[in-house]
Parts: structure tokens; sequence; C-alpha cells
């Protein structure tokens, strides 16, 4: 069973990598045929080259995700202040939060908050989650990010929006590399997210609502 499942895994990696390569490779080839005949054309050869570096640089990136995913670094576990990390990654988007009209709603009052993690990896979490989130808002809406006590040991994270949600047929397939259901994006980034999680032993719920919204609730263990 399990040998079945990780080819049906490797068959889905395959697939999904195959279609997501299929398309700069397309525009690359195209752009190539026509170079013989237009290589003393300035405009031409301008666009060539910027088309040419930036599917390139698309089919670089996913090969870069593909391989964090298949084969993620394991993480450095040091105490590392939660808040410090929410923070400096929500300043990352600044700019994309006003240019897409999101109001940001920070529900913590503490400027320390302790748990165990590596703080790149978890910065590469919440930068998934709240670029998913604003990819959802894309005519404004709200977005929240808490930190909570859960208990005495573990903490509680939760980054919520008001955006389209998620469907009961797309909520069981959000993890799984490549999938998606936007027009762009290779479908790897939550799926980094659930495996650089698991990592740290960490777990991560998801609530949705069709045209209300979706909110990820993540439990951090020991956070003493």
């Amino acid at each position: 069973v399990q040998d079945q499942d990780r080819m049906k895994a490797v068959a889905t990696l395959a697939a999904g990598m195959a279609h997501e390569i299929k398309n700069p490779l397309t525009a690359i080839k195209t752009f190539t045929e026509y170079l013989p005949g237009k290589r003393n054309d300035p405009a031409f050869v301008d666009q060539f080259t910027k088309v040419v570096s930036s599917e390139v640089g698309k089919i670089d990136s996913i090969v870069k995700q593909l391989l964090e995913f298949s084969k993620p670094t394991p993480p450095r576990l040091e105490k590392t202040n939660i808040v410090e990390v929410i923070d400096d990654t929500l300043h990352l988007l600044d700019a994309e939060f006003v240019k897409h009209k999101i109001e940001v709603i920070r529900q913590f009052s503490n400027s320390v908050v302790w748990t165990n993690g590596d703080k790149k990896q978890l910065q590469q979490v919440f930068l998934n989650l709240l670029l998913n989130s604003i990819q959802a808002m894309p005519l404004g809406g709200i977005l929240t990010t808490s930190i909570q006590p859960k208990s005495a040991e573990n903490l509680l994270v939760i980054i919520s929006d008001t955006g389209h949600g998620i469907t009961k047929e797309h909520m069981a397939h959000i993890f799984d590399p490549f999938f998606t259901t936007k027009e762009s994006g290779s479908g790897l980034g939550l799926a980094i997210t659930h495996g650089i999680l698991k990592e740290h032993h960490c777990k991560i719920a998801v609530n949705s609502k069709p045209n209300v919204g979706t909110s990820f609730e993540i439990t951090f263990n020991g956070n003493k």
C-alpha cells in the first residue's frame, strides 16, 4: 500500500511539473523559431530577450519549489519570537495590502511570544499563507492575524481572511502538490507550508466557507 501511495505521489508530481513547465517552454520555442528571420530586428530581439529570461525564471522557480518540497531542509529549532516572525512577514507585504485594498488586523498585544522553530522556515509558512489570503481577496477585504495560548504548552496562530473561500470538493486537496484553482501559480505553496509545519511537529487546520472567507489555524507545541 505504501509503495502504491508513493507511486501515486510521484505520478502527481510528474504530471504537475510537466504541466507547469510546458507553458514557459512553449513560449521559448515559439520565439526561438522566429529568431532566424528577425535577428536584425532590434524590437524583436529586445522582446525575445525579455520573454526568454522571464520564462526561464519561471521554470527555475518551479524547479526550486519542487526541490524544496521533495527534499525539505531539516529545521533548526531554537527559541523564536513568533510575533517578530509574523510582523516581519506582514511588513514584507505592506505594498500588496495597499494595492489590493486589504485591511490588516493584528490581534496580539504582546511584543514577545516564544515558541520553538526555525525562523526562516516559519517566515516562509506565513508568507505562503498570507499570499494565499491576498489572492483570495482581489477586490479587497480584511486579513486578521491572531496569536493565543491554546493550553499551558501549546500556542495557536490564526490567519483569516474575508475572501472567496474554498469549496468542499477543493478542501481535501489544498495541500496536494500542484493543486491550484488560480490561473497562475505552481500549486506548491501550501504543499511546502504543510511540509514545513510537519517538520516542526505542528498541526494545521483549515476552516472555510465560500464567499465568506478562510482561516488557517496552526498549533505550535512547547511554546515555553
